[in-house]
């Protein structure tokens, strides 16, 4: 997964935000897959079984919103 063009609506710049993968599971609690720092940049969770997957914007340093202008996800070389 890799940002660009992030921002927050806190008084500080933004500096990072933290990731979960999750695994969606039919009539289970889902698989969380760990969490990943993110400068605005990319993130890699390694080598994953097929499935359903998502992430969860967890945290970032400051303000109550952030954005980022774009968000790529990619599955393969190079990818998640």
């Amino acid at each position: 997964m890799t940002l660009s063009g992030c921002s927050t609506d806190g008084a500080n710049d933004f500096r990072s935000a933290t990731l979960k993968l999750w695994k969606n599971r039919d009539l289970l609690p889902d698989d969380d897959k760990g969490s990943r720092s993110n400068s605005c940049g990319k993130s890699a969770w390694g080598d994953q079984s097929s499935g359903t997957y998502y992430f969860e914007l967890f945290s970032f340093n400051t303000g109550g919103t952030m954005s980022a202008r774009k968000v790529v996800i990619a599955y393969g070389l190079g990818g998640i």
